[in-house]
């Protein structure tokens, strides 16, 4: 979890420092329009597209893993149906702790 929140908080102050960086210094050398900084997200997106679609990875065998077998079931396990969706909607709005949550964040608002 405290890599997760590192993330956020740098990759926050270098998103802010990257925009300032664009809109004083890099406006002026990219022809002095405010509208061309906008290419520089296109750019960095485009270089993570393109990285992404070279690194990605569909199966476990990709990468020499061995392959998950789904069909198989564990030996004495029973297929029992699952609750209803009318269930699920009954079990989600009895629950004390959801009511408590909504009740504190309405008072925030």
């Amino acid at each position: 979890m405290g890599m997760l929140g590192t993330c956020y908080q740098f990759g926050g102050a270098f998103a802010s420092l990257l925009a300032l960086f664009l809109v004083g210094y890099g406006a002026q050398k990219l022809g002095g329009d405010w509208r061309n900084v906008f290419l520089v997200p296109a750019v960095l997106f485009a270089v993570i597209g393109v990285f992404f679609y070279r690194e990605i990875r569909n199966r476990p065998e990709d990468v020499g893993l061995s392959a998950v077998d789904l069909e198989r079931e564990p030996a004495g396990s029973s297929q029992a149906p699952g609750p209803s969706i009318a269930g699920n909607v009954a079990r989600t709005l009895t629950n004390p702790h959801l009511w408590i949550v909504a009740r504190r964040s309405s008072f925030s608002i």
